[in-house]
């Protein structure tokens, strides 16, 4: 992974252009809502959410497992207490909506957006970028070490000047993990 430093997320934000008109910036605050609001998340719940998901994706959801929702409902109860998910358990996600890292990856965000950030070929691109292979982004490894990574990153000293100023330019409803997210995206456009 390509050592991206605060400097160099704070020049990222700098290249922003917030007055641009972005449906995900629209919609993010209410899918994120849609979750705070459910008191424990059933089968029923996640199967909106992942559906809720794919509106943010290029494809549609082929593949629903419903012979492991009950697991993955159980696993993304965990993810939105507090508590990250090991690789298997990231694995089990994937296997059941669509085997799909990205989607998997988005579902927990909107679910636990303080713990969980958005990974796609994008976000890779700019943290890999002499890996021209995109079924390495598909590795559950790399994006458990990517949450690493910016758990590492907030605790930096401008910090949070740089998520004041993310804030500043999407709307105070991001969290950290999406200030981050938004700027790597950003910068692979």
């Amino acid at each position: 992974m390509k050592d991206i430093k605060i400097d160099e997320l704070h020049k990222m934000s700098s290249k922003i252009d917030s007055t641009q008109e972005d449906t995900y910036l629209k919609t993010y605050p209410i899918f994120i809502q849609y979750f705070k609001d459910q008191n424990e998340l059933t089968e029923n719940n996640i199967i909106i959410g992942i559906s809720l998901v794919y509106s943010w994706m290029p494809t549609i959801l082929k593949n629903l497992n419903l012979d492991s929702i009950k697991e993955a409902t159980e696993i993304l109860n965990k993810a939105r207490s507090h508590k990250r998910i090991n690789q298997n358990e990231l694995e089990t996600l994937i296997n059941t909506f669509n085997n799909s890292l990205v989607g998997t990856s988005k579902l927990l965000h909107f679910i636990n957006p303080n713990m969980y950030a958005i990974w796609d070929s994008k976000v890779y691109s700019v943290l890999y970028p002499n890996d021209s292979n995109y079924s390495t982004a598909k590795n559950t490894y790399l994006y458990l070490k990517y949450l690493e990574w910016i758990d590492g990153i907030k605790q930096e000293s401008t910090f949070d000047e740089f998520y004041q100023k993310m804030k500043t330019l999407l709307g105070n409803d991001i969290t950290e993990f999406r200030a981050v997210e938004y700027a790597l995206f950003k910068k692979a456009n």
